[in-house]
């Protein structure tokens, strides 16, 4: 657009009015002529300036930031062709932070989609100052501008902690080393606030209690993203125990509020996305949530069986279940001193849950996964484990009940290490073709029932039994049921390094030969 830059200014404001009409005649010329302008050296300066004036149209400026986005996709990555030359970029850099006014929410938010689209290209490469500029401009004791940084922020946070390659999830570690403590006190800082106001009955509380989820997502990220693990900083242990206080704080809360439909689903979605911390932490961390697992027991009684937690009955099932799945799931033997209660728990959950059927799908789910966890423990717990699956029997004619309860009982009777050495070694060694379906099934035993049934010294043997599984001339199926048997026997608490030695290197290769012949990409 060698032009001048008033005129170019004028050209472009007509085209993005025009492209916000109705009329399909005028507005298919305009989106051409603004495709057209896309790769004009100093157009996004222009969409810039136009989308910061806020005496214009907002549908215009909504446009124009997203003609930014859209050229950000295309044109920013430096190997792009007709990419935006870094030095236009370097002003562009500067315009995005210099303002943090913009008085609509959803042209705010989608400037700061914006932003976070420029930081995953240029942070912190070439935008160093992004970061230290939103923390300093969050100290502004100007509303608004609190909350646009702060929305600016999370989605900047956010993107950063979804690149996966080693240098950036290295940097986003060392960012979340030099923020973390901020975004807690900012976090603790407009809470305490929230509770003030809604104390003093101040209408200003809702925009405390928005600046207050954002900082909650914000820390949510930094907490499962930013540490290798979590359990050994002081920090994000303060910020996890907090959680089950606070979430009993806004539980009190939200029954305070009775006919404040705004600020009641904001409490309510406050708690759910502190249970969704917790979640992620137990996902993504396991072994860092160890130590948490009796709160989380507790708290899920309390959220779910108190006066505090009434009417959020499907969501408040969903995020517990899925959090009591999660426990039982990913840390396995070490919910082990806990199960009684969570025993205790589930007819209770049952009992609540009589409509829906998901979520007794979800009872019956973490059953498996408790039964799976446990092993040996069953035998102690069946006086309680029996009646809960039997309760779901009485109701629920879901086939997979039926199998637990079956599954339970076999599970007690048998010595596993015996029916190994007996019988299941030996219909491995049955060649015939017709026979697969059964290897496949007896690779599917053993894996499941190694870590829990089986004692430690025949796991080699179990190794043994298991690589010819996956030699090339095994049917597919049954190279995968193996592949599996391997993973849960290493993933197993007690699996010991030098048993495996001396099958790491036949292990490797046939796992390669697999993944080599392999055709479906979620076998591979």
């Amino acid at each position: 657009m060698k032009m001048d830059i008033y005129i170019a200014r004028s050209m472009v404001l007509d085209a993005l009015q025009r492209a916000s009409s109705q009329n399909p005649e005028v507005l298919k010329p305009a989106e051409t002529k603004l495709k057209e302008w896309e790769t004009e050296p100093g157009f996004y300066a222009i969409l810039l300036n136009i989308f910061s004036d806020h005496s214009i149209d907002v549908n215009v400026r909504w446009l124009a930031v997203l003609c930014f986005k859209n050229g950000v996709d295309r044109y920013w990555r430096k190997t792009a062709p007709h990419a935006i030359s870094e030095m236009e970029k370097s002003t562009l850099r500067q315009g995005l932070v210099a303002n943090f006014r913009e008085p609509v929410n959803q042209v705010a938010t989608q400037l700061a989609v914006l932003v976070s689209k420029v930081a995953r290209f240029d942070c912190p490469r070439e935008w160093p100052e992004l970061v230290p500029t939103l923390l300093s401009a969050v100290r502004s004791d100007d509303q608004l501008v609190q909350h646009r940084v702060l929305l600016t922020l999370h989605h900047v946070v956010k993107t950063l902690a979804s690149r996966r390659l080693a240098g950036d999830r290295r940097h986003f570690q060392d960012l979340t080393a030099t923020v973390y403590g901020f975004v807690y006190e900012l976090w603790t800082s407009h809470l305490e606030t929230f509770l003030k106001l809604l104390s003093e009955n101040n209408s200003e509380m809702v925009a405390s209690l928005e600046k207050a989820l954002l900082s909650l997502r914000i820390l949510r990220k930094l907490t499962v993203h930013g540490f290798k693990r979590p359990h050994e900083s002081s920090e994000v242990v303060t910020f996890l125990k907090v959680i089950f206080d606070r979430a009993k704080t806004m539980l009190e809360c939200r029954k305070t509020l009775q006919g404040k439909t705004q600020i009641q689903e904001m409490c309510e979605k406050f708690i759910i996305h502190l249970t969704k911390v917790l979640a992620d932490v137990l996902e993504d961390h396991p072994f860092s949530f160890i130590p948490f697992i009796r709160m989380t027991l507790e708290f899920s009684v309390y959220y779910i069986f108190t006066p505090a937690g009434e009417g959020l009955l499907f969501e408040r099932f969903m995020q517990v279940l899925f959090v009591l799945s999660f426990i039982v799931e990913r840390v396995g033997a070490a919910v082990r001193p806990y199960s009684t209660s969570l025993v205790r728990y589930l007819p209770l959950l049952w009992e609540e849950s009589a409509e829906h059927n998901m979520l007794r799908c979800a009872i019956v789910s973490t059953l498996v996964h408790l039964v799976l966890a446990l092993g040996s423990e069953c035998e102690t717990l069946s006086p309680f484990l029996l009646p809960v699956i039997r309760l779901s029997t009485d109701v629920n004619e879901d086939c997979h009940v039926y199998l637990l309860e079956d599954g339970l009982d076999l599970w007690l009777a048998v010595d596993f290490d015996r029916w190994f050495t007996s019988t299941l070694v030996t219909e491995l060694r049955i060649r015939d073709a017709n026979y697969r379906i059964i290897r496949r099934r007896v690779a599917w035993l053993m894996g499941h029932w190694a870590g829990v049934k089986m004692s430690r010294e025949l796991r080699p043997m179990l190794y043994a039994a298991t690589l010819p599984l996956l030699s090339g001339d095994e049917d597919m199926a049954v190279r995968i049921a193996a592949a599996n048997t391997l993973k849960l026997a290493i993933d197993d608490f007690e699996f010991d390094t030098e048993q495996f030695l001396t099958f790491l290197e036949p292990a490797f290769e046939l796992l390669f030969s697999v993944l080599r012949e392999a055709n479906e990409c979620d076998t591979k």
